[in-house]
């Protein structure tokens, strides 16, 4: 299939694209095949790691985590990319999800690793409520113990990812903060959250004095 793909696209064709993501979910036996075409086709590289988020099969999302082992063999922006596939596949695995959290504190890939817990609970909603209320639960207790802005911007906008309402008190604390930064993710962090109340605070930075948090 890879063969056929490089020879009838440049990695932005359509159809191409979507009888990849379609193939990976039908054979997962040849996955092996995907991971060598990843580490040593670097044209490639991208479109076949965004095919397997999209396909988001559990087989895929072990494929990817088991890419991010191979730090000699794959540059940082293709590791930055695998983040950001297991950040937003559809149907994320209690695997990727530790993953994920294993990398809160990587100095290069933490932050999205951060990002991508919250679209995972988002996803999760549903089909695993239990799991996603988790990874809320433990993101509103990073932010309840951030010491920087900087960590308070990055929680505030995975929470605004996940969209989960029991994150609306905590988030409207820092609608007034003194931070123009944190008052900006907390507008992220009630983007997702319905609600006469969340509007409210919405509608009230909408409102605030700086051009960012408008």
């Amino acid at each position: 299939m890879i063969e056929l793909f490089r020879a009838r696209s440049d990695g932005r064709s359509g159809r191409a694209y979507v009888a990849l993501v379609a193939y990976i979910r039908q054979h997962p036996e040849d996955l092996k095949a995907l991971s060598e075409q990843i580490l040593s086709n670097r044209k490639l590289a991208a479109t076949v790691i965004s095919a397997l988020r999209d396909s988001s099969t559990p087989e895929a999302q072990r494929l990817m985590r088991d890419l991010l082992s191979e730090e000699e063999r794959l540059i940082p922006q293709l590791r930055g990319l695998i983040v950001q596939g297991l950040s937003l596949v559809s149907s994320p695995s209690p695997e990727t999800v530790a993953k994920l959290r294993a990398l809160q504190s990587d100095p290069k890939f933490g932050t999205q690793a951060t990002y991508g817990l919250g679209s995972n609970a988002h996803h999760l909603s549903e089909t695993n409520p239990a799991l996603s209320h988790s990874i809320v639960d433990s993101l509103l207790d990073r932010l309840g113990s951030a010491q920087t802005n900087g960590a308070r911007t990055t929680l505030l906008t995975a929470l605004g990812a996940a969209g989960d309402p029991s994150s609306l008190r905590a988030i409207a604390n820092y609608t007034s903060d003194a931070d123009d930064g944190v008052r900006s993710s907390s507008a992220q962090g009630l983007r997702r959250i319905p609600g006469p109340e969340a509007d409210s605070l919405l509608a009230r930075l909408a409102m605030d004095g700086n051009d960012d948090v408008r």
